[in-house]
């Protein structure tokens, strides 16, 4: 994830754990030099409790936020991009976030073969809609081959792409 290096330096985290562990130590060499080792339990569970509040719950944090960015601007250009009866589909993976972050129903096709029968489907009959909204990593979407003169490339975001697809497609014959 780009950024995440950048974000967790800047956080001072790093700076924060090494010192909870420096005054630990500092805190046990104490102790044992002072004959008083029946306490190190008390300077464990103590630098425990302050690296989870203080060292692993903020980059969790971090790690998280950095981890959903793609999927909550995906689902920003979503709602901004999509036309009235558009349908959604999303190639290859199944993230239900992009769901929750857009508010907005869509098909999750695992498999190249759901996906072509999804969009099959959306091509037949009266009424169609003009186009489909297709998101998924790049690699996926490619996986499809779908003619390239009918998709448009609305967005980016992390590894993900927002394709427009022009229906109706011509797709090659279904192997069975």
């Amino acid at each position: 994830v780009r950024g995440l290096e950048e974000a967790i330096t800047q956080s001072g985290i790093p700076i924060v754990g090494t010192v909870i562990w420096g005054v630990a130590l500092l805190g046990a060499i104490a102790l044992l030099s002072r004959r008083r080792g029946r306490w190190l339990w008390g300077v464990n569970l103590a630098a425990m409790a302050l690296m989870l509040m203080l060292f692993v719950f903020p980059l969790l944090n971090i790690l998280d936020v950095h981890r959903q960015l793609p999927l909550r601007q995906l689902a920003a250009e979503i709602v901004a991009q999509q036309q009235p009866n558009e349908p959604i589909m999303m190639a290859g993976l199944h993230k239900p976030s992009l769901v929750f972050y857009g508010h907005r129903p869509i098909f999750f096709a695992q498999r190249q073969e759901t996906a072509i029968a999804y969009i099959r489907r959306q091509s037949r009959g009266q009424g169609d809609p003009p186009s489909m909204l297709v998101v998924g990593l790049g690699y996926k979407i490619e996986d499809l081959k779908l003619p390239p003169d009918r998709m448009t490339l609305l967005a980016e975001a992390g590894k993900y792409d927002l394709v427009r697809l022009q229906l109706p497609v011509s797709l090659p014959p279904q192997s069975n």
